[in-house]
């Protein structure tokens, strides 16, 4: 399987996985940014794809970035990328301290995984099938 991969722009870095191992490849930033406290931005990565059709992006924070920095960014990934986006892929970044933050050209930010996904038919109905767990939300199994 291809993933299409278009330039948007000529400093852009084509993605590649970093070991034969690798189950996710890292997008870069296209420029430099500086995000102040608090701030929000999209951080441009230069490059746009064509995942096949029956497929997605799962995109993410690196794991490394979260434990270095867990009190200062969150770098959001962006989700899902659907395969029928053909725009830039961004990166929404959030700094959660009153400190200013650099990015650089170049740095890796998040991590993408290719997985095949099912579109489901939707069925409302009056009653859903009972389980053990039932209504129990976040926590419900305790810490």
């Amino acid at each position: 399987m291809k993933l299409l991969i278009k330039r948007l722009h000529e400093d852009a870095i084509i993605p590649e996985y970093a070991t034969k191992g690798s189950v996710a490849f890292d997008l870069h930033s296209l420029e430099d940014y500086v995000v102040i406290g608090s701030q929000i931005v999209r951080v441009r990565t230069g490059i746009a794809v064509a995942i096949p059709e029956g497929y997605e992006i799962n995109a993410r924070a690196r794991s490394g970035l979260s434990l270095k920095y867990p009190n200062y960014l969150v770098i959001t990934g962006g989700g899902t990328i659907d395969n029928d986006y053909r725009g830039e892929i961004t990166i929404p970044v959030i700094n959660r301290t009153k400190n200013r933050w650099e990015i650089k050209k170049g740095d890796r930010l998040i991590q993408c995984i290719v997985a095949p996904i099912k579109q489901v038919e939707m069925e409302e109905v009056n009653e859903l099938p009972e389980t053990e767990r039932g209504t129990g939300g976040w926590g419900h199994t305790g810490v």
